[in-house]
């Protein structure tokens, strides 16, 4: 199994490939959880990171560490120290493991969600089939596979990659791949600027106008209009959450 999440951005394709394919060779050979870990070029704090213990024997195609340790998003103090420590690289959530493999994990560290797995693995191709998987799926817990497993196995090995990557889950990571003008704004759509600097303007049918306003994120869709600092913009998952909680038959206006 190969996880790759949608809004990662990988610019050298070739290397790419190629590490996809050595993940595969250790994941195979030695049994393990594979991830891929990018070198920090910055004291990032919208990313996890991963701790590299010792470097692993006979895996001479690329730099392959066991991990000692996940770490969550830092403050932009403990990034710098990772990065000056030196033996520290971003989480990319990109995974290479055996379905095998995988499922004994599951049934030592999330044992009752693997009981779940094992319930639908079981009526596969029966009458019952889209009952069971709704019926077990109701009973899942929502943990990341970071807490549930990742954090607490001992046979997790960690890639240092070589191709070019960047996450852009977040408008200010988009704004790195966004032209700007004179003044540093990043415009889509219809926009009007006047005595405005640094801001992410990205609209779709109506005119965006803005006047003497600096760092901001302004976001126009046909149903929302998004207002936000560009340094809060990790806080926008917490409005969503927000959002979803209320109810689902109040009417915004």
């Amino acid at each position: 199994m190969i996880v790759l999440p949608s809004d990662h951005y990988i610019q050298d394709e070739d290397e790419f490939m190629r590490t996809i394919e050595q993940g595969l060779d250790i994941a195979l050979h030695k049994n393990c959880l594979v991830t891929m870990g990018i070198k920090p070029t910055r004291p990032e704090t919208a990313y996890g990171y991963i701790e590299t213990g010792k470097r692993a024997e006979c895996l001479e195609k690329a730099a392959v560490y066991k991990v000692k340790r996940f770490t969550e998003k830092p403050n932009k103090e403990k990034a710098q120290e990772f990065i000056e420590k030196g033996t520290y690289l971003w989480n990319s959530g990109m995974f290479i493991w055996k379905a095998s493999v995988l499922l004994e994990q599951y049934r030592e560290f999330l044992p009752d969600m693997y009981e779940c797995l094992m319930n639908i693995s079981a009526a596969v191709d029966t009458e019952c089939e889209a009952e069971i998987v709704e019926q077990e799926y109701m009973k899942i817990d929502g943990i990341s596979i970071d807490y549930g497993i990742l954090e607490k196995s001992n046979d997790v090995y960690v890639m240092e990659t070589n191709f070019m990557w960047d996450d852009i889950g977040s408008w200010t990571a988009l704004e790195r791949y966004l032209e700007k003008d004179d003044s540093g704004n990043s415009k889509k759509g219809i926009v009007k600027t006047l005595d405005s600097r640094n801001c992410i303007l990205y609209g779709d049918k109506r005119l965006i106008a803005a006047v003497g306003v600096e760092d901001l994120i302004v976001v126009e869709t046909e149903d929302v209009i998004l207002v936000c600092k560009k340094d809060r913009d990790q806080d926008i998952k917490q409005l969503l959450k927000i959002l979803g909680a209320e109810s689902e038959n109040e009417i915004y206006i």
